[in-house]
């Protein structure tokens, strides 16, 4: 057991068996290892949903901030909506840990590039949407008699339209970013996630 890449002594084992192996199993038969790679995958999928969910918001509000203050000269964020975005974001994240995930039949590995490729890709949509939609509100504010799919009085009512946006769009990309297959197909979100 000591020359083994990972010894392993079953229970029931004698004492020098336990010494000498590096994974002691407390439970009759080999199930125990099956429930732990299935866990470790599944927990594998809850990081690689949480990391793809962090940088495609990550990119939205950076970059929306970041070219409205550029191209509008406009900061459709203030410092209190960027904490408490913030902080409404930590929620739903933290629900992920309990969330319902495909759990794959073969061993899986690190794809740094499919990862930050999925989530470059749904940041860019987002921030193309959050700049769309802010360049319409702007205008419709620069310009009050211009037609306009909705008409905003002032630029703190588009600072909180914006905020309101980033908040659901952001909860709303969680069920995006869950799975790596169609976010309608099983298995569905846990309750808590909802």
């Amino acid at each position: 057991m000591k020359q083994a890449d990972c010894g392993t002594a079953v229970a029931g084992a004698t004492d020098a068996a336990r010494s000498a192996a590096a994974l002691i199993l407390t439970s009759p038969g080999l199930s125990v290892i099956q429930t732990a790679i299935t866990e470790a995958r599944k927990i594998f999928a809850r990081i690689t949903s949480y990391t793809i969910y962090r940088v495609a918001l990550t990119m939205n509000i950076m970059f929306l901030v970041v070219l409205s203050s550029i191209l509008l000269n406009f900061q459709p964020l203030t410092a209190i909506m960027i904490v408490v975005m913030s902080l409404l974001d930590d929620l739903p994240i933290m629900t992920i840990a309990y969330d319902n995930t495909y759990v794959s039949k073969k061993p899986i590995r690190w794809q740094m590039k499919k990862i930050l490729t999925t989530s470059s890709i749904l940041g860019v949509f987002a921030v193309i949407q959050s700049m769309l939609l802010l360049f319409i509100g702007y205008m419709s504010v620069k310009n009050p008699g211009s037609i306009s799919i909705f008409q905003v009085g002032n630029l703190s009512q588009l600072q909180t339209i914006m905020f309101l946006q980033l908040v659901a769009g952001g909860h709303l990309l969680l069920f995006v970013t869950r799975q790596t297959r169609w976010f309608f197909e099983r298995p569905f979100p846990a309750p808590i996630l909802f």
